[in-house]
């Protein structure tokens, strides 16, 4: 999953983080990027293993998502998840 947990926001980061504690629960290992400037600094959340990913949206404002998914799509494509999901991409 790419968006950011825990929640700041709503949207799709609430939903990022209620589906992620939904599939825990049931034994599911998980993965949740979230942009490098999230305030949320820990490497777990409750049993979510969190990857921290380069975004230049302090720089450049909105279209940082662009480059940021991209990012997180391209280092996703190279790890041995069975399952992608990528929600709200720019």
């Amino acid at each position: 999953m790419e968006q950011r947990i825990p929640n700041n926001y709503g949207g799709y980061e609430q939903f990022a983080e209620y589906i992620s504690q939904r599939l825990i629960k049931k034994g599911i290992l998980l993965q949740v990027y979230n942009p490098s400037f999230h305030s949320f600094k820990d490497d777990h959340f409750h049993g979510v293993s969190i990857i921290r990913k380069y975004s230049p949206e302090k720089l450049i404002g909105g279209a940082a998502n662009f480059i940021y998914d991209y990012l997180c799509l391209k280092d996703a494509l190279m790890r041995d998840f069975d399952i992608i999901y990528e929600a709200g991409l720019s």
